[in-house]
């Protein structure tokens, strides 16, 4: 796929949100980026604690932080504080008119909906952390009423939650199966796909029926290059399915099959020694790619050798960007 913008970062780009403008990088520093379509730099918050999570209002003109430390929204004009939440945040998200965050309270999340402008808390739930101790990312809902939570505890497991506000309530159910990478919803928000456990399954929603399913297609092989962490959605009916090798597998949603290999340009398959000078003598197949967060305009941002970041369009991803797969 040929690059749209690119960028070299002075430091890892520990996590990547989009926003409407663009994207949010989060380096492991603790600095707060954020960056337009073209990958300029529009703001940049100095921190020398990385946050547990970003988030832009609709406008771009304030940054919420999540952390340890608690909950802030800085004025990204000023770069002061608008205001502060106190307690252990573990993850932030701006979906429509709705800023959503997590807090942790020992074996429970509380979910709440707050005002952007003053942080204060409009609705709030709390939910079992079945875990202990996990960390919680928004991911991309259904709908503008809604979020999904994925709670996260590394080998103890994980499992997402989708909490609907109705103006009054907040509402909380588990989406299946448990175990898995968080849940890509398609645009209209009527499906959505799950990887883990060597399989990536596509869903109806909400009735939870499975519409198809495929294995990692390596299993066994003797490169031990097994199913990565990134799954995106593609137009045309496609999405993608990353290694753990960095290479990136196109699949076709209608048959649930693998059917071949993208490669973003300028970050070429190599080997396992070639990306990683320290593993000398392992030459399997390999690239630098690490991870991919989809962003407006049907751009897709994606995080290479940890610190350079490539700016590429869906379309180009796919094989067949104008087909229509029929929705359940």
């Amino acid at each position: 796929m040929p690059p749209v913008a690119t960028a070299a970062l002075e430091d890892r780009a520990f996590f990547a949100r989009a926003w409407a403008g663009g994207w949010v990088i989060a380096l492991e520093g603790g600095d707060v980026l954020v960056l337009d379509v073209d990958l300029r730099v529009r703001a940049r918050v100095a921190a020398d604690r990385r946050p547990d999570d970003v988030t832009l209002d609709r406008t771009g003109s304030v940054l919420v932080r999540a952390s340890r430390q608690g909950l802030s929204a800085i004025a990204l004009d000023r770069g002061d504080a608008v205001w502060r939440a106190q307690g252990h945040f573990l993850g932030c998200d701006v979906v429509g008119d709705r800023l959503w965050s997590a807090e942790a309270h020992g074996r429970e999340v509380e979910l709440a909906v707050r005002g952007v402008a003053t942080g204060e808390v409009r609705c709030a739930v709390r939910t079992a952390d079945p875990f202990g101790g996990s960390a919680v990312m928004f991911v991309a809902p259904p709908d503008e009423r809604s979020t999904i939570a994925w709670l996260a505890a590394g080998q103890d497991g994980q499992l997402a939650l989708l909490a609907t506000h109705d103006g009054a309530t907040i509402d909380v159910v588990e989406i299946g199966p448990r175990n898995r990478l968080p849940p890509v919803f398609a645009a209209d928000g009527r499906t959505y796909l799950s990887a883990g456990d060597e399989v990536l399954e596509r869903y109806a929603w909400p009735s939870g029926a499975c519409l198809g399913r495929t294995p990692w297609p390596f299993a066994g092989d003797d490169d031990e290059d097994g199913p990565g962490s990134d799954v995106q959605l593609l137009p045309g009916g496609h999405a993608t399915w990353s290694s753990t090798n960095g290479r990136i597998y196109l699949v076709e949603l209608g048959a649930m099959r693998v059917v071949g290999e993208l490669v973003i340009g300028g970050h070429p398959l190599r080997t396992v020694e070639d990306v990683f000078p320290e593993l000398r003598g392992e030459r399997a197949p390999c690239t630098d790619f690490e991870y991919a967060e989809p962003g407006p305009d049907g751009m897709i941002l994606s995080v290479h050798a940890q610190s350079q970041l490539v700016v590429t369009r869906s379309r180009d991803w796919s094989p067949a960007p104008s087909r229509v797969l029929e929705s359940p």
